[in-house]
């Protein structure tokens, strides 16, 4: 993903030695469960899929850098959320031993970021927190538009390779938020510093998928119908790349320590490489 920035850093002028606090970015493996049901006649057909991704990453640590003159503590977090609900109309067809499809339809997808981190630390006898966080969040209505099929592997064979690809351009709003505090308090003093900003931009969220792999039927004994099970790697694509906002706060004690929060947020991408295993029934 295009991590928005969030960040706070502190300044120990005495030591001197710099600490910075960031989110960690979200490159792992997730799971994204997807559920499909429809109906096909011999030509025509419609299919309703959703599919959703929640990921998140957290660190913490109450205490670290021991033994140098300052304490410091953390806690950071980042979380994404993504689904789409999609209605397909589907024409089916065949090119010599494939089978193919041309699907449209109506989709709705929300994709958000919500990153975070908040701070402290004991330098000589200030204490200082802060705080940065970042929203980003983008949804819209569209149309969908998937074409696909599938190629048996060999003449009567239960084995097939498939492929599915579709394109969405959905229309609706991209929001990103951010608010910064940075705060020093010692024995004589008090600073602090609150900011914040947010945009909203009507615009289109853009998606793209497509999937390559094999599927295996096998027609039950016990009922009317085959059972699939198939195995493909897949890529998606996400885009809601308008907006744009930005916030930063300060303090210090100057010659002493200098903290700075800082939260900067754009609009969304985000790209998904993975596989996917699946089965089902038809009938």
């Amino acid at each position: 993903m295009n991590d928005a920035e969030v960040r706070y850093d502190i300044n120990d002028y005495v030591a001197p030695v710099t600490h910075s606090f960031v989110v960690d970015h979200l490159d792992s493996l997730f799971a994204a469960p997807r559920f499909w049901v429809g109906v096909q006649g011999e030509c025509w057909g419609i299919v309703g899929r959703f599919w959703r991704m929640t990921a998140g990453h957290a660190g913490h640590n109450p205490f670290f850098v021991p033994g140098t003159g300052i304490r410091t503590g953390y806690d950071a977090d980042n979380l994404v959320d993504a689904y789409a609900i999609d209605l397909e109309v589907r024409r089916t067809f065949c090119f010599h031993a494939n089978k193919l499809y041309l699907g449209l339809g109506p989709r709705y997808a929300h994709f958000e970021q919500d990153q975070s981190v908040t701070a402290f630390a004991l330098v000589e006898d200030d204490i200082l927190t802060g705080t940065a966080r970042s929203n980003r969040h983008a949804y819209g209505t569209g149309l969908s538009l998937a074409f696909g099929g599938r190629r048996p592997l060999f003449c009567n064979s239960c084995a097939h390779l498939f492929f599915n690809m579709r394109a969405s351009i959905l229309w609706g709003c991209t929001h990103a938020e951010v608010q910064t505090s940075a705060s020093l308090v010692d024995p004589s003093a008090t600073a602090a510093s609150y900011n914040g900003a947010a945009v909203g931009v009507n615009d289109d969220l853009f998606i793209g998928e497509i999937q390559l792999g094999m599927e295996w039927d096998y027609q039950l004994k016990w009922l009317p119908a085959n059972a699939f099970f198939r195995v493909a790697a897949e890529y998606q694509y996400w885009d809601a790349s308008q907006g744009y906002a930005v916030s930063t706060s300060f303090a210090d004690e100057a010659g002493v320590v200098a903290s700075t929060a800082f939260a900067e947020a754009d609009g969304l991408r985000m790209n998904l490489i993975g596989f996917t295993i699946g089965t089902g029934l038809t009938w």
